[in-house]
């Protein structure tokens, strides 16, 4: 009898997801204790149960116990399939199982522990037994076999035929037929069993759609599969589903490929418990998808050896390399991803950190402050009047706008204003300390509550000017022009108008109109959006100046979906990150997302007002937001009132809120002592090109430090 010799390279990536990767690499040449597998010769007929095989040793699937935390291997041998155990670290392969003939690579494990392969070529589901027992019995098919799934809750195996035929097959745990189910599409060959009991079916060669059967199969719901894919693109191929699972929340997640010519392009579509349906982009050739503990997918993509991390609203955190040609995905017993990688006949690991590192809080540093304040540092040289506007160039300068509006002094300090890194020197200051509209070079301008501002990378600033409903462009020289928006004018001040009523129109430049401009970002291209609030839209200026409606109904409200019909509750700020996301922070308590391809989800918020961290966190008063380079999000959460409870929140990108400052955490550097932080406002937010955020209150600068 002859030793079977196995062979099992373990690569394992140990990453936090939110810093670099290391990789180690175990190898172990043969099994545990030179052991023989007599045992092994499953379905053989001969009696003697000596027969050894040899295997090529390309895995095919991967899948890891929840209750001893053995991980299961199928791997393709000269004559089906074998299966191999390893111990929950990697180590230690154990040839536990072979099944002849064709096979898939495709198993399973049943309430009790069997194992169940589908051997295609002799139309029998056999029962391979639990692992280290002889069981050959099977279940005899009335088709040729395509996919097969098992009921965790009573064992009952739901079995589906391939293309042609019009049958979905349902067996008991005794291996009975008790039910013929007629598929809704004869295409449909792939089937699988979510937690709740709902029977799921899509087509492996076709973009048929997918269906959920519930109600013991009595109601039957598709879902469209959609492309990223724009429809002006020629000779391109409908979608074509390869995986599906559902997360504990109820979202069912399917991982599908569209191509042009030889190329492939990956997308992933998410169906959410009450229908919606969302697409994005997930890299090129998807081939598998596993959901983590936070809820976030990982999508294989086969032929370019890696694994894309989604957040739970589909926006990409990050992409890791895997062996040669993946082919299989399993979120493991640790909620570590395990990854079967095919031709260079290797499991992948990577090591997820989900602490989000909330124990250790950042110094709160101060940076710049209002003259008159009697806590102002020695070395203090600005000034700042309530900064609503905050952004920071590549070279560090600091640029501000501010909306001071004090009847006290009558001294309103309406301000764009230009900084040196640090502070030391204003470079330019326009606007004046009146009310007012007027295009000029510095003092001469006049704003009315320019809210935000936008950095290009020209260094020219666009301005929200809020209530002259119009966005402004400042030069590098301090000249102020309009570049769209108008209306007519509204109250009256020292220098004539000093507001004019909003509107809603799209059109080409100052023809258009927009109600209470609050937020406004640029991207790489040139395009302008902005936060047109009290139009509860998000607008969109190109470079020609066409102003555009980009997402957004116009009606109040909270709705994801297509940012066609998507609807915001007051939408205050933007931000755009390197991956062309645009996130908003709304009055309505939520932070939301507009994806690449048109999607718009809720990233985090629950519409109602609090301060809870967490994946169900809460918000009191969101007014501005930032992000930062490798997919954090940063808010400044302002008070409701004059209480000293404003805050700065972080987004991880898993969606994980935690509070950085404010409410007590973080301290402040020796300017301030080693009191914990509590902050009477939140104004602006901006990070650096460093990934450092800084933020303002009613009339200081800080920035954010890790300790």
């Amino acid at each position: 009898m002859n030793k079977l010799l196995l062979m099992s390279i373990i690569t394992i990536i140990t990453t936090s997801c939110y810093q670099a990767n290391t990789i180690e690499t175990i190898q172990t040449s043969k099994p545990e204790n030179n052991k023989q597998y007599a045992t092994l010769a499953i379905g053989d007929t001969t009696g003697d149960n000596t027969e050894t095989y040899n295997t090529s040793e390309y895995p095919q699937y991967i899948t890891q116990r929840s209750d001893n935390g053995y991980i299961y291997i199928s791997c393709k041998t000269d004559i089906g399939m074998s299966i191999i155990r390893l111990n929950p670290d990697g180590r230690y392969p154990y040839l536990t199982k072979v099944a002849r003939g064709v096979t898939n690579g495709y198993f399973k494990f049943d309430p009790s522990g069997n194992i169940w392969a589908l051997e295609q070529d002799s139309n029998v589901l056999r029962n391979l037994g639990a692992p280290g027992l002889a069981n050959g019995s099977g279940i005899t098919l009335p088709a040729v076999g395509s996919s097969f799934d098992i009921r965790q809750s009573n064992g009952m195996i739901y079995f589906i035929s391939e293309s042609g035929n019009n049958y979905l097959y349902k067996y008991s745990n005794l291996k009975q037929l008790l039910s013929t189910i007629t598929k809704p599409n004869p295409s449909l060959n792939r089937v699988y069993i979510d937690k709740s009991n709902n029977v799921w079916l899509y087509s492996s060669t076709s973009n048929s759609g997918i269906y959920k059967l519930t109600n013991n199969e009595q109601t039957v719901t598709k879902y469209p599969l959609e492309s990223i894919l724009s429809q002006s693109r020629d000779s391109y191929s409908t979608p074509i589903a390869n995986a599906i699972i559902v997360d504990d929340y109820g979202n069912a997640w399917v991982s599908a490929y569209s191509k042009i010519g030889a190329e492939r392009y990956s997308s992933v579509t998410k169906i959410s418990p009450d229908g919606k349906i969302y697409t994005y982009k997930a890299g090129n050739s998807s081939f598998g998808i596993t959901i983590d503990r936070s809820g976030c997918a990982w999508v294989l993509n086969k032929y370019n050896a890696n694994v894309t991390r989604l957040s739970r609203n589909g926006l990409i955190i990050g992409t890791y390399p895997t062996g040669s040609e993946p082919v299989s995905i399993t979120c493991g017993r640790d909620g570590n991803i395990l990854i079967a990688n095919y031709l260079s006949n290797s499991i992948s690991k990577i090591n997820v950190d989900y602490s989000h590192n909330t124990a250790s809080q950042p110094t709160v540093e101060y940076v710049g402050k209002y003259l008159n304040d009697i806590k102002t540092p020695n070395n203090a040289t600005s000034i700042f009047w309530s900064p609503t506007g905050l952004t920071i160039s590549e070279s560090g300068e600091i640029y501000t706008s501010e909306v001071n509006h004090s009847s006290a002094d009558m001294d309103f300090h309406q301000y764009v204003k230009r900084w040196s890194q640090n502070l030391s020197q204003n470079i330019y200051t326009t606007g004046s300390s009146y009310w007012g509209y007027k295009d000029g070079v510095g003092s001469s301008a006049l704003y009315s509550m320019p809210y935000a501002i936008a950095l290009d990378n020209s260094e020219n600033i666009y301005v929200a000017d809020s209530n002259n409903q119009r966005i402004r462009k400042v030069f590098p020289d301090g000249t102020v022009t309009t570049i769209a928006g108008g209306g007519n004018p509204l109250t009256w001040g020292n220098y004539g108008p000093s507001s004019y009523q909003g509107g809603f129109l799209d059109g080409n430049g100052t023809s258009a109109r927009f109600n209470n401009p609050k937020g406004i970002a640029i991207d790489n291209s040139g395009n302008i959006y902005v936060a047109d609030t009290d139009n509860n839209r998000i607008r969109k200026i190109a470079p020609n100046l066409a102003v555009s409606t980009f997402a957004g109904d116009g009606t109040r409200g909270h709705l994801d979906g297509k940012k066609e019909i998507a609807k915001f509750d007051r939408p205050t700020s933007l931000t755009i990150d390197k991956n062309g996301n645009i996130f908003i922070a709304e009055e309505g308590l939520y932070i939301r997302v507009i994806t690449p391809s048109g999607e718009v989800s809720t990233v985090a918020g629950t519409g109602l007002v609090g301060k809870a961290n967490g994946f169900q966190a809460s918000f009191t008063k969101p007014v501005s937001i930032a992000a930062d380079s490798i997919g954090n999000l940063y808010v400044a959460d302002n008070a409701i009132t004059t209480d000293w409870d404003a805050t700065i929140r972080k987004i991880y990108p898993d969606g994980f809120v935690s509070t950085i400052a404010g409410r007590g955490n973080g301290i402040y550097d020796q300017n301030w002592g080693s009191s914990p932080v509590t902050l009477h406002s939140t104004l602006a937010v901006a990070v650096d090109k460093t990934d450092t955020p800084y933020f303002t209150t009613k009339n200081h600068l800080f920035k954010i430090v890790p300790r």
